[in-house]
C-alpha cells in the first residue's frame, strides 16, 4: 500500500449503527496496536462506507435542491464507496479514475474508532473533509479508507467525507428561479445537517466538529460561514474565487444567487460568528498548473495570467504582474529553473495565495478566535509521479499536504520512506489536534 500501513486486514463487519433514516452495518478494520497501548480495541475502526444523506438527484430532482433519503427497514449495507458524481476523467490524474460514475452519488463515509469516548466528553471530536477538484471532479473514493482508519481515527477522532454534485449538474444556473444552481453547495449542507443529526450514534460529538476543505472544497467554506452549528473549520487552502476568476476559469461553480449566497464571500466571513480558523498553502502552488510549460516566455505567462486577471478590468494589476514577470524573466533569462520559480510563484500568488492571505486578514480583523496559518514546503516527487518527471523543478505544490494528512499519493501510492513516514505522522497529529482542541 502507498501508506505503508501496520498489515490492516478487514476484521469482518462492523457493529450496526442506527440512524435516523434506518441501520446499517459497515466494515471493521484492525491494526497492530503500539507498545504503549493498554486497550484491546485501541487500534479497531468501523468503516461505513456509501451512506445515502440525500434522495438521487435524478428526474424530478435533477437541479432541485437535495431531499432527505427515503428511510429503509432492513439492516443496510455499508462496505464500499458509492459511485463518484458524473464528471470528465482527466487523464493525468489517475487516481481520480478511481470508481464508477452515475448521478446517483449523494452519499457519504463515516469511520469512527470502535473504543468508547472519554466519558467526561460528548464524544469524539468529528473532522469532515469536503474534496476539492474545481467543481467538475474529485471524489471521497481518492482518498481511501484504510489511511483514515489508522492514522486519523487511532488519534480519537471520527472522520467523515462526503460527496456532492459536481460540473453541470451541481452548479448548472439560469441565473432565476428556475435554476438558481450552487446545487452542489446545497448538497454539502445537507450533509452537514445529516452529520449533526446522526452523528452522535457513531460516538461522534455534534457540538465539536470541524469542516476541512482544499482547494474548491477550501473555496466551499462557505457552508462553515452559514449559521450551522460547528465549531472550527481547516482550509488546506482556498481557491482565489473572485467572480472574474471563477467565470475566466471554470464554466461552472458557486454563483452569487442571493439565496445560498446573498453576499460576496468577505461580508459572510465578517458576518460569521468566530470559529478558529487552520489555514494555510504549499511552498509552489502554481507548479502543479504551470509545471507542463516548456516556454516560460513573457507572452506565454500572461496568458494564464489573463484567466485570472483580465486586462480589460483590471488593467493596473496586469501591467503590474506584467512588470514583476518581465523582471524575473531578465534578471537571469539563461537560468531556466529560476525563470520557471518565478512564474510559478506569480502565478500560484493569484490563483491560491492571495485568497489565503485575504481569508486570514479579513478573518483577523473580524473575530477574535485563533488563526493558525502553515506553509506546507515537505514533498516528496514520488507522490506526484509520473506527473513530477515533466515538472522544470520539484517542491510541494496544489494538494500536496493530503498525501500526509490521507497516507495516500496524489496521482499514484507509493512506499513511504522514514521521513514520508515522520511528516505522516506529524501533519495526522496537527490535524486532530486541531479537531480535538481548536
Amino acid at each position: 500500500m502507498g501508506h505503508g500501513s501496520s498489515s490492516p486486514q478487514p476484521f469482518g463487519d462492523s457493529r450496526v449503527v442506527k440512524t435516523k433514516f434506518g441501520n446499517i452495518i459497515g466494515r471493521r478494520f484492525v491494526f497492530d496496536k503500539k507498545e504503549e497501548s493498554n486497550s484491546i480495541d485501541a487500534f479497531q475502526v468501523d468503516a461505513f462506507q456509501g451512506i445515502p444523506y440525500a434522495s438521487p438527484p435524478v428526474g424530478a430532482l435533477r437541479f432541485k435542491k437535495p431531499e432527505w433519503p427515503q428511510p429503509w427497514s432492513d439492516v443496510k449495507s455499508t462496505k464500499k464507496f458509492a459511485a463518484r458524481g458524473v464528471q470528465k476523467d482527466l487523464h493525468c490524474f489517475e487516481k481520480i479514475k478511481l470508481g464508477e460514475i452515475s448521478e446517483d452519488n449523494l452519499y457519504l463515509n463515516v469511520f469512527t474508532p470502535v473504543w468508547s469516548p472519554d466519558p467526561d466528553s460528548e464524544g469524539f471530536a468529528v473532522l469532515v473533509f469536503i474534496h476539492g477538484g474545481a467543481f467538475i471532479c474529485d471524489s471521497a473514493v481518492k482518498y481511501g479508507d484504510v489511511g483514515i482508519c489508522e492514522h486519523l481515527c487511532t488519534k480519537d477522532v471520527v472522520v467523515v467525507t462526503i460527496q456532492y454534485r459536481l460540473g453541470f449538474l451541481g452548479f448548472f444556473s439560469t441565473g432565476d428561479e428556475h435554476c438558481p444552481g450552487n446545487f452542489g453547495l446545497w448538497d454539502q449542507t445537507l450533509a452537514l445537517k445529516w452529520i449533526q443529526e446522526n452523528i452522535a450514534a457513531f460516538n461522534g460529538d455534534p457540538g465539536n466538529v470541524t469542516v476541512m476543505g482544499q482547494s474548491a472544497g477550501g473555496a466551499c467554506m462557505i457552508d462553515a460561514l452559514r449559521k450551522l452549528p460547528f465549531s472550527k473549520f481547516a482550509l488546506s487552502l482556498m481557491d482565489n474565487t473572485g467572480k472574474s476568476s471563477l467565470e475566466k476559469c471554470c464554466p461552472v461553480g458557486p454563483r452569487l444567487d442571493f439565496d445560498f449566497i446573498p453576499k460576496s464571500v468577505s461580508e459572510l466571513r465578517k458576518e460569521a460568528s468566530a470559529k478558529p480558523m487552520l489555514i494555510g498553502c504549499c511552498a509552489s502552488e502554481g507548479l502543479l498548473f504551470l509545471g507542463f510549460e516548456r516556454n516560460y516566455c513573457v507572452g506565454k505567462i500572461m496568458e494564464y495570467v489573463s484567466l485570472v486577471v483580465p486586462e480589460k478590468e483590471y488593467p493596473r494589476m496586469f501591467k503590474r504582474y506584467r512588470e514583476e514577470i518581465f523582471q524575473k524573466l531578465l534578471s537571469d533569462p539563461e537560468n531556466s529553473e529560476e525563470v520557471a520559480r518565478g512564474s510559478v510563484e506569480i502565478f500560484g500568488d493569484l490563483l491560491m495565495n492571495v485568497a489565503v492571505q485575504t481569508a486570514v486578514q479579513e478573518t483577523l480583523e473580524s473575530h477574535d478566535a485563533p488563526v493558525y496559518f502553515y506553509s506546507y514546503d515537505y514533498c516528496n516527487p514520488k507522490s506526484w509521479e509520473p506527473l513530477s518527471s515533466r515538472w522544470p523543478f520539484i517542491d510541494a505544490t496544489h494538494c500536496t499536504e493530503l498525501t500526509y494528512i490521507f497516507a495516500v499519493g496524489n496521482n499514484w501510492d507509493f512506499e513511504f520512506n522514514d521521513n514520508d513516514k515522520r511528516m505522516l505522522e506529524l501533519t495526522t497529529r496537527m490535524w486532530t489536534n486541531f479537531a480535538k482542541y481548536g
